[in-house]
């Protein structure tokens, strides 16, 4: 037998989402065990391929990766007979939340999560540094050569692409994009900051040491199209730089690894804590 949603929406191939479940009535289900498919009787999560019996009753979450494209979904159940209930079942997209009330939200593709750093299971994003990443839109996000501020908890690997971006938005037209990323070809994997088409000088010390570190680049907005740029690594300046002709135009998207519509520069390490001012903070801050 199967269960299907009221509302068939469809899943997005390489997108991670939630599966929320309850078991009731479980005594005696030894053979219970079920698997998440298509219409077409094909398996949507890989995850999940294998048997799961023998959940005692009680409320669930698996986090999971969609395998299939532009797919509903049917939860079929096997339960040889025995006597087995799920009447509490949803599949929503994992959803990175945003604390204020711009509600830029992030969908998360193909990224999992890893121990942060103060050893909390399954609290910091994992990248893989091959095609995981997060996608949400720009709103509200700085524009032309506005000041702004950019702070997270990074973990870098020691290995990264050139120009591994950690959070990109802008338009793809030269001087209109804006990227941070570490990189791992002439700057050694130090902190960079660029504008498509052109970066700017970098930040003094390498960050890709598989280490916690916290963050911190301020951009200040410098006459009618430049800007000033200071580097902040653990709470300590981590040198300066210039750049000219900045002009930073929305397009809707806004991601943390990769560059929007781009299959390369992906982050490999662990992120946590993102945060992004529409002003410069000063060395206190």
């Amino acid at each position: 037998r199967y269960i299907e949603p009221a509302v068939a929406e469809p899943l997005t191939v390489g997108m991670v989402y939630i599966f929320s479940f309850e078991i009731a009535n479980s005594a005696g289900a030894t053979g219970a065990r079920f698997t998440i498919r298509n219409q077409a009787g094909t398996e949507i999560f890989a995850e999940i391929a294998e048997t799961y019996s023998n959940y005692p009753d009680g409320e669930y979450s698996l986090i999971l990766t969609c395998s299939q494209a532009n797919t509903t979904w049917r939860l079929y159940i096997n339960t040889d007979g025995d006597a087995f209930e799920m009447p509490d079942v949803s599949i929503k997209p994992a959803l990175i939340s945003d604390l204020t009330p711009n509600s830029n939200l992030m969908s998360i593709y193909g990224a999992g999560f890893t121990t942060d750093r103060k050893g909390l299971a399954d609290s910091a994003l994992d990248l893989d540094g091959t095609d995981d990443y997060l996608l949400g839109d720009d709103a509200n996000f700085p524009t032309g050569n506005n000041s702004r501020t950019f702070t997270a908890w990074v973990k870098a690997n020691a290995t990264q692409d050139s120009w591994a971006e950690i959070l990109s938005y802008g338009a793809q037209v030269a001087d209109q994009a804006f990227l941070v990323s570490v990189n791992d070809d002439s700057s050694s994997g130090k902190l960079q900051i660029g504008k498509w088409g052109l970066n700017s000088g970098q930040a003094d010390t390498s960050i890709a040491d598989d280490t916690w570190h916290h963050i911190g680049v301020v951009i200040t907005q410098d006459g009618a199209t430049d800007v000033t740029i200071a580097f902040y690594l653990d709470g300590v300046a981590d040198g300066t730089s210039t750049l000219a002709d900045v002009d930073t135009t929305l397009d809707g998207a806004s991601q943390i690894s990769t560059r929007p519509g781009n299959d390369d520069y992906w982050f490999k390490g662990a992120v946590d804590e993102v945060k992004f001012f529409d002003r410069a903070l000063d060395a206190t801050e």
